[in-house]
């Protein structure tokens, strides 16, 4: 008895192995907030939307100058050791009202590279929001990486009804 679907089955196997192997979206890495970050979160100076790894400290520097702008006097540059970590930043840019979240969700590395899951929040019709321009940010470290970095969008709206 022939079966032609034999061959098959090493062919199937390979392109198995490789998809376990290759489509691997890696481990995920621990974040950690940054609790001097809490006093921007909503109110950053960071006015476009924006996507940012981090891997310096003169960089960071300056871009905290920026984030926390608004603030004055301006809080001190939050130490991050750069020699085992990155700083991730996600920014809304400006919004014309309150109830608006920005969050870095999970990172996850595999083969160098790094996957970066954010959610922007938006309040839905029925919420009662402030009237005042909001810049939300979120700020998160997490292990240092060799590859890129991909941001994953995601978003949601608040039902308030």
């Amino acid at each position: 008895m022939h079966h032609p679907a034999r061959p098959l089955l090493p062919a199937l196997l390979s392109i198995a192995t490789t998809c376990a192997i290759g489509c691997d979206d890696g481990q995920s890495a621990p974040i950690q907030p940054l609790p001097e970050a809490e006093a921007v979160r909503s109110h950053s100076g960071l006015m476009t939307k924006q996507r940012l790894v981090v891997s310096d400290g003169a960089a960071w520097a300056t871009l905290w100058n920026e984030i926390a702008g608004p603030i004055q006097p301006v809080p001190a540059v939050p130490v991050v050791d750069f020699t085992e970590d990155v700083v991730i930043v996600g920014a809304m840019g400006k919004q014309l009202t309150g109830g608006y979240s920005i969050s870095i969700d999970e990172v996850r590395i595999a083969a160098g590279d790094a996957r970066i899951s954010v959610t922007e929040e938006s309040p839905g019709s029925g919420c009662f929001v402030t009237e005042s321009l909001t810049a939300p940010v979120d700020i998160v470290v997490t292990p240092r990486f060799a590859g890129q970095a991909t941001f994953v969008e995601h978003t949601s709206q608040h039902a308030c009804r």
